[in-house]
């Protein structure tokens, strides 16, 4: 038990010395003044917050005219004869409920059958 307390003063003693001679070093010798009038973070985040809101208006674009699109190629199908699309229902149910049913309807059907005319 001696020798542990001794080694435990002798430790503080160390860590007490070892912290007197850095302590000028951990302590702040000038008061800086943080001007946030210019500061790079704020304008990162300005323009990130920018370039994200561009992003997001052009994939509302691209998102309405897809729907405008949907909506033209639904009433197209709704508008064809029976001898024209035999399969008139399930086109528009997958033109409704398959992400590129659309697309797939343009190129399959109506492309087809406007060139034949």
């Amino acid at each position: 038990m001696r020798k542990l307390s001794k080694l435990a003063a002798a430790g503080l003693t160390s860590a007490a010395a070892f912290l007197a001679t850095v302590s000028h070093a951990l302590a702040q010798s000038t008061d800086y003044l943080y001007d946030t009038a210019f500061n790079t973070a704020y304008t990162v985040g300005s323009g990130l917050s920018v370039a994200f809101i561009v992003l997001y208006c052009c994939l509302a674009i691209v998102g309405l005219a897809y729907l405008v699109f949907t909506i033209i190629m639904i009433v197209d199908a709704a508008k064809r004869t029976d001898e024209q699309l035999p399969n008139k229902v399930l086109w528009i149910l997958v033109m409704l409920f398959v992400p590129l049913g659309t697309v797939v309807y343009f190129f399959a059907v109506k492309k087809k059958l406007d060139a034949g005319k």
